[in-house]
Parts: structure tokens; sequence; C-alpha cells
């Protein structure tokens, strides 16, 4: 059963969570300030919190009042919460740099003022959820062309090795930037 209302925050009981670092509260609160909020919170019809602390958190640094919710009959609530936090795949380097061209090809993304191909860069690093050093390190790894080097990075998530081993390349005349 699924439900999708809108609850006061102050009403959804958080309880005793698994996860204790809720991380960089302030980049998800931009980007829900600048496209609204994707997934709403999952609640039980009891209104206890099976996934969304983070969602809440920035929102409530937004200064909303309420939160869109889904509400799920789930006896295992302890269950979602893991299932939630645990049941996804990160996107792999070379699919960080692919969201990074899109981007980079989708302008009215930005806002104008802020069109600077290093801002574009950084806030593509932030989109995907790593720095942008690590992105534009892993750009370089995909421009290479290198597919061996490519999986590897994919299958390691090893972004600074592929790196040096470029670098290395590039020493030994073997690829040029």
């Amino acid at each position: 059963m699924l439900n999708l209302n809108s609850v006061r925050i102050d009403e959804i009981q958080i309880g005793d969570r698994f996860r204790k670092d809720l991380g960089d509260i302030s980049g998800l609160a931009a980007s829900i300030a600048d496209i609204g909020l994707l997934h709403p919170v999952v609640i039980t019809p009891d209104k206890y919190l099976i996934a969304g602390q983070r969602r809440i958190a920035a929102c409530r640094s937004l200064g909303w009042i309420e939160v869109p919710v889904n509400i799920v009959d789930l006896a295992q609530v302890e269950r979602g919460e893991y299932d939630e936090n645990t049941c996804r795949k990160d996107f792999t380097p070379s699919e960080a740099v692919a969201i990074w061209h899109a981007m980079e090809d989708n302008r009215s993304t930005f806002p104008a003022e802020s069109a600077g191909k290093v801002y574009r860069k950084c806030r593509a690093a932030a989109y995907v959820g790593i720095s942008h050093d690590k992105l534009f390190k892993a750009g370089v790894v995909v421009k290479s062309g290198d597919e061996k080097l490519i999986a590897q990075m994919d299958e390691t998530g090893n972004v600074d090795r592929a790196y040096r081993t470029l670098l290395k390349q590039q020493e030994e005349g073997w690829y040029a930037f």
C-alpha cells in the first residue's frame, strides 16, 4: 500500500537511526531549493520515519513546515531503513564524467551569472558526489580512450591510480594529453 501525502515535519517520528553522520545537508538543501524534492520521505501510517532523514534535515533548513511523504505499511521499519541506504549503486567514475559532460552541454542547468567552466565542473562534481579534483582526473582518464584503464578505474573506483598511470605513460611517451 502506497499513499502520497504531505505531513508536517515536526509530526514525523525520527526515532533511533543507524545513520549517525548525515553528511553535507547544505548541498542537498541547495539541490532541493534548485529543483525540488525528487523523492518524498517514506513513513509508516503512524508517521514513523522509514527513509529520508537527510531530506527532512535539508527541508527543515530551508524553512519547510511540511514535506511530501509516501506512507508505507511496513512491519520491519529497520529493514526499510537498511534497504533504502544500502540497496543502491554509486556512479562509476566514467559515469560521473558522462554526467559532467552532459551538464556542460546543457548550459541551462547552470545560472547565467555562474556560467564559468570551473563552476560547472564543481557543480557537476557535487551533483555526482565526488570532489572536483577526482572528477577532473577521471575526465582525463576517460578522454585518454584507454578502455582497459577506464574499466579498471570503474571497477576499483581508484581514479588516482588510473590518473597516475596516464601520467607515467605520458612521461614514457606512450600517451600525450
